[in-house]
């Protein structure tokens, strides 16, 4: 059992296996979150046909099998639905957005010092919009708030809560909503049946994770459209509020299926009955 992301090296020990006179069982596992921009998950037209496969692949839950059957151009019936065995499952209890406050919005960044600056730059422009905003950000820890350029980095420690060094599950207690380009923080806030939001800093393919039909997900372009769904979450009627909220936590029950005992038994290559057996 292997992660499978189809890199060179994998195709290279498939082929090894492949031409090995035991010919081992290869099973492929799916073990985080997905995006559209993760193009070496998907085969043009006739690939992968000539491209060595494991036996059967195995994918954190539903959504990303989904998604990689209609997306990827694999082969029929390569895909089993598993469990996630990377991630936690957080807990909180269900909340809604005090409408007497501020809105608080965790900034959530992940992959680069260019998505840092341009995330930066979009909420400062939108503070100027919309100053009854409050924002927490929280970095990756390769690309701290420290790379800013001095005047922004001066603007962002008067304007934005740093979470730097604190821990995730404080940073989505505080917050109203997650706002972010990439981070996997998305389906952590939507676990915890909170809204998050996705904008746009010029990625020619989305980045995003969230991917499928969600009722408490939105992706905006600019900081105009930013507000707009701010203050329709500001606004929303409490019971709109709460199905949204029990959507998002049953979207992620699909999208990383919690562990159990009849998902383990595809990572064996055994059936269950011949589990119990061994």
């Amino acid at each position: 059992v292997y992660p499978y992301e189809n890199k060179s090296l994998e195709k290279m020990i498939l082929i090894g296996i492949n031409q090995s006179k035991s010919k081992p069982k290869v099973i492929g596992y799916q073990h985080t979150s997905i995006t559209p921009r993760h193009i070496t998950l998907f085969f043009t037209p006739k690939e992968s046909e000539i491209t060595p496969l494991p036996d059967k692949i195995i994918t954190v839950g539903e959504i990303t099998r989904t998604y990689l059957e209609k997306k990827g151009g694999y082969p029929e019936k390569i895909f089993i639905t598993g469990c996630a065995l990377r991630q936690a499952w957080l807990t909180a209890p269900m909340s809604s957005i005090n409408k007497q406050d501020k809105i608080k919005v965790l900034l959530a960044l992940s992959s680069s010092k260019e998505e840092l600056l341009g995330s930066v730059l979009f909420f400062k422009k939108l503070l100027m919009i919309m100053p009854k905003v409050e924002i927490g950000i929280r970095c990756h820890i390769n690309f701290p708030i420290t790379l800013l350029p001095k005047s922004l980095a001066d603007w962002s420690k008067d304007n934005l809560v740093d979470f730097t060094g604190t821990k995730l599950i404080d940073n989505l207690s505080w917050a109203d909503v997650t706002a972010y380009v990439s981070s996997t923080v998305a389906i952590e806030t939507l676990m915890l049946g909170k809204p998050v939001i996705n904008f746009s800093i010029g990625d020619i393919v989305s980045p995003d994770p969230v991917i499928g039909e969600n009722t408490f997900h939105w992706h905006v372009s600019n900081e105009i459209e930013m507000v707009d769904v701010l203050s329709s979450l500001h606004e929303m009627p409490s019971n709109d509020y709460e199905q949204r909220s029990s959507d998002a936590i049953n979207y992620v029950k699909d999208y990383l299926k919690p562990i159990n005992k009849s998902a383990l038994v595809e990572f064996s290559g055994y059936s269950e009955s011949s589990c119990r057996a061994i």
